[in-house]
Formats: C-alpha cells, structure tokens, sequence
C-alpha cells in the first residue's frame, strides 16, 4: 500500500477515534440520569449505522472487512 494512503487512513482514523472518545465523555455523565434510554439509543443506532455500512461497502466491494479482523486479538490484547 502506498505510504501515503496509509498515513491518511491512519491519521483519519485518529481523527475518528478523538471524537469517539469525546462522545463517550459526555455520554458517561448522562448515563447515571434519567437520559440513560435515550443515550444508549444513540450509541446502538451509531453501532448499528457503522456495521450496516460495513456490510454494504463488503457487498458492494467484494471486500469483507470483517472476516479479516480478529476479535479475539482485539479482546485479549
């Protein structure tokens, strides 16, 4: 892969992530009040969305992204 591509994905990927992280910031605080259903909804549905965009792009590219990443050296890390 071309360096520089791979620089872009990465730094977009940092990009993505920071936000990710202030997200989840503010949803811990909202959590432990009475807007616990509706923060939960959103992360489901964001979840969802990410996944069903996963799916679609693997359809429409030949390309599954999911079946080459493994959860387990996610997860036991």
């Amino acid at each position: 892969m071309d360096r520089i591509t791979f620089r872009n994905i990465k730094n977009k990927m940092i990009q993505a992530l920071a936000l990710m992280q202030e997200a989840l910031d503010m949803s811990i605080p909202l959590l432990k009040s009475n807007q616990n259903n509706n923060i939960v909804m959103l992360w489901e549905n964001f979840v969802k969305e990410f996944m069903g965009y996963i799916r679609h792009r693997s359809k429409e590219s030949g390309v599954n992204l999911m079946s080459k990443i493994s959860l387990r050296r996610i997860w036991l890390r």
